[in-house]
């Protein structure tokens, strides 16, 4: 008797396991397409983010891009001198930007001649086309960059007491028609993939660095 009672308590044992082994296979929750889902969201996250960073304009100082200075006088009239060089010497590229700018009509053909820097100088007024693109004391811009899909990105790991992960993306470039002028399409539409570090935070995914 007390052995049919063992063996019917083993049945019902194995029946057990087996019926709570199903049930778990029958609930699980691991379903593909959600993981593809969430995926997606964090993607999407990452370029919203990136889009909305000011790193993505494609911009810099005048002296930088030109090799010459950008100079304002008393009466608020601007001029760019071909002075740029060591001790404010021209210089040759400073000597073709200006002449490609007078070309483009962004500085005016006939310079003006004034001291700059204890030395006489061609000094070259800007336009009307000209002030739309130089404006003193910032820097000129030339266009703009747009993440338009993720590559690839790293698990997330910690760093410093921080979980973050690494962001390869690719991105299109539009320039303005001072960049086509310039002849810098080609240099910024040629660019490689971009990459961007994102810190977690309690309100999602933040841009720490990028471009």
């Amino acid at each position: 008797m007390n052995r049919n009672i063992l063996n019917i308590v083993a049945v019902l044992f194995v029946l057990v396991v087996y019926i709570t082994a199903c049930s778990d296979t029958g609930n699980d929750t691991s379903d593909p397409g959600n993981a593809k889902s969430d995926t997606n969201d964090i993607e999407e996250e990452f370029i919203v983010k990136l889009n909305a960073d000011d790193g993505r304009v494609l911009c810099a100082g005048v002296d930088s891009i030109l090799d010459v200075e950008f100079v304002q006088t008393n009466d608020g009239e601007q001029y760019f001198i071909n002075a740029n060089g060591m001790g404010f010497k021209s210089t040759e590229k400073g000597e073709k930007s200006i002449l490609m700018l007078v070309a483009k009509e962004y500085l005016e053909q006939q310079p003006t001649n004034f001291k700059y820097q204890f030395q006489m100088r061609d000094a070259y007024k800007l336009t009307e086309k000209g002030r739309k693109y130089f404006i003193w004391g910032e820097q000129t811009c030339l266009g703009e960059r747009t993440a338009t899909s993720i590559v690839e990105y790293t698990e997330p790991a910690e760093m410093m007491g921080k979980t973050v992960t690494e962001v390869i993306f690719k991105y299109d470039t539009n320039v303005n028609n001072l960049a086509s002028d310039l002849g810098f399409e080609e240099m910024l539409r040629s660019a490689v993939d971009g990459q961007a570090l994102f810190v977690k935070t309690n309100k999602g995914w933040r841009l720490e660095a990028g471009w």
